[in-house]
């Protein structure tokens, strides 16, 4: 009975899943754990494993009761489904969910009780035709994603025989200062800052959002958050894909992230990959990607507040997934782009508790210089295999991370510079000079287009700019950088105030508007922590009025926060009732 409800339960649970991920179903925050096609399969395993396991505990309990009239297990059994498939889209809270589900595994035990020697015989002649579609569906979603991936590689353009090969590597959550590179007083970096004596180093750096969906799709569109739309929501395709060129142009493409979103189909940013590896990459993940895996990893992230149950591929992971594809890849350039996830939180498996915030920096450094280490092993190897004579490299982070500033922990919270300030080096070997250092302000929304530049591509589909200019004599950078951040409603259904935060960067000044009206001015090189807003200050007057004057005519939303501005200069308190938690992801 248990396998047989598992088996059911699966397949119901695979399809909604699916059919949740791709309607405006599932909560916001279900969108960030998404599945594809995988789910199908790997649902039934799950769950006859869990409905098994809870068979083997009704056990004891029904000969303790000395039932045998089936009720309470068809109970337990038909509850389990219900519960999975109601509380799935993240819109049902546990406990009204669970009882409903119980309420409706009532009602089909008694309908089953009206003639369970049928029911009974139904089970048994469906098991096995049951359990062959769940084989079968593993076998065509296997099967069918390489047959996929062959066709899609058959199907590619010639690439110019001298065409280089391409690594984007993002160091997710990565903020510069914690860099030797960059000047921070311990050696957390040593491979890094020996690479970067390889290539240029851009020294102010801008992420064009504090969080992972927007900053990638500025990184993969070369188009700001108010262009491509990706904020709160999924990217909806409305500009080419980094991938998507670099595939038009004969090259092979794979992303292999850590982070479960950047080029996933369910994020919209996995098009133009012909592989992607970041979900179902190892039995713990895929466990926490069903109903009640998730259910269990957010239980047990209320309860231990800094506990990491989503099974994140490891560095050494990556490391060993890429140069798996790199042994067997096509005879084509490739670009490939790599997520690394050491340096996101969490730091330790502890509450933060008074007297232990302090440990969150101490621990940060730890996982970044374990981080440094890793690309060391990672480029050996491909120095080994004879790759990086050819190879364009791009290493960056999407955002920084908050460690104490401002009251503040991790990221999305804020657009101060600890959140946004990130690494930027580019390496080629004979195409770039070695050991330049660029003080521009650049941003990330730039990469592509250098990308382009540099790889000769026949057409430039990113307005962000290039920044080749920068060792040819030519512009570099366009002297400021725009971040966007948007809020989701809390968890109490209430919007916040403010619901986004703009800010323009300069070689001098950081000017942060609100959507209330509220702004900010810091000068962050004489002020890197951004304690002292000048924005009150007369002297500053002209200052905060041109560059909120310009971030209004740039950005259509910022002119409505703008207008608020000048007409009540009150400050307002801002996202007092949310936690740090709740705003991170």
């Amino acid at each position: 009975m248990a396998v047989w409800f598992g088996v059911v339960g699966g397949l119901l649970e695979g399809v909604a899943h699916w059919i949740y991920q791709i309607t405006p179903v599932l909560s916001y925050e279900e969108r960030f754990h998404p599945v594809d096609l995988n789910t199908l399969w790997t649902s039934p395993l799950i769950d006859i494993s869990l409905f098994v396991i809870a068979a083997c505990v009704l056990l004891p309990v029904l000969w303790i009761l000395g039932t045998r009239d089936w009720q309470l297990e068809i109970i337990v059994f038909t509850a389990l489904i219900f519960n999975g498939l109601l509380v799935g889209t993240g819109r049902l809270r546990m406990g009204g969910a669970t009882m409903l589900a119980i309420g409706l595994g009532t009602v089909a035990s008694r309908w089953m009780k009206r003639d369970s020697f049928a029911v009974m015989t139904f089970m048994r002649r469906s098991i096995i035709p049951l359990l062959c579609v769940a084989v079968l569906t593993w076998g065509a979603v296997r099967m069918g994603g390489s047959l996929w991936q062959n066709a899609q590689l058959a199907d590619l353009p010639s690439a110019p025989a001298d065409a280089p090969n391409v690594l984007l590597i993002v160091l997710d959550t990565l903020r510069a200062d914690r860099l030797s590179a960059y000047g921070y007083a311990r050696p957390t970096t040593t491979f890094l800052d020996e690479y970067a004596q390889r290539g240029v180093l851009f020294e102010r750096s801008f992420a064009n959002s504090s969080w992972t969906m927007p900053s990638h799709t500025s990184l993969f569109t070369g188009r700001f958050p108010f262009q491509h739309g990706v904020d709160l929501w999924n990217y909806d395709g409305r500009f080419v894909t980094l991938a998507q060129v670099m595939g038009a142009h004969g090259y092979a493409t794979v992303g292999i992230s850590a982070n479960e979103w950047p080029c996933t189909g369910a994020s919209g940013l996995g098009a133009g990959f012909t592989k992607c590896e970041s979900i179902y990459t190892g039995p713990l993940d895929t466990f926490l990607r069903s109903f009640d895996g998730r259910r269990l990893a957010v239980w047990t992230n209320n309860y231990f507040d800094e506990v990491d149950l989503w099974g994140r591929p490891s560095a050494e992971e990556i490391n060993r997934r890429f140069l798996g594809w790199l042994s067997g890849r096509p005879k084509k350039p490739f670009f490939a782009f790599l997520n690394y996830m050491e340096a996101h939180g969490p730091y330790h498996p502890l509450r933060l508790q008074p007297g232990r915030a302090q440990l969150i920096p101490e621990a940060y450094d730890a996982k970044v210089t374990h981080l440094d280490a890793q690309l060391r092993k990672l480029f050996d190897q491909l120095g080994q295999r004879g790759l990086e004579k050819n190879l364009l490299v791009i290493i960056a982070a999407d955002h920084g991370q908050s460690l104490g500033e401002h009251g503040l922990f991790g990221h999305r919270s804020s657009l101060y510079r600890d959140q946004i300030q990130v690494p930027l080096l580019m390496v080629w070997p004979g195409r770039i000079p070695p050991g330049l250092r660029v003080s521009n302000v650049v941003g990330l929304q730039a990469v592509p287009g250098t990308i382009s530049e540099l790889a000769a591509l026949s057409t430039n589909a990113f307005p962000g700019g290039s920044l080749t200019g920068c060792w040819t004599g030519g512009r570099c950078g366009d002297g400021w950088v725009l971040s966007e951040l948007s809020f989701p409603e809390s968890r109490s259904g209430k919007s916040l105030s403010p619901t986004w935060i703009k800010s323009l960067i300069t070689p001098s000044q950081h000017f942060i508007l609100e959507q209330n009206g509220r702004v900010e001015l810091y000068d962050w090189p004489a002020d890197p922590r951004e304690v002292r807003n000048l924005a009150d200050i007369p002297e500053e007057r002209s200052s905060v009025e041109s560059l909120g004057t310009k971030l209004a005519e740039m950005v259509p939303q910022a002119a409505a926060g703008w207008a608020a501005h000048k007409g009540n200069k009150q400050p307002v308190a801002a996202l007092q009732s949310l936690t740090n938690r709740e705003l991170e992801h």
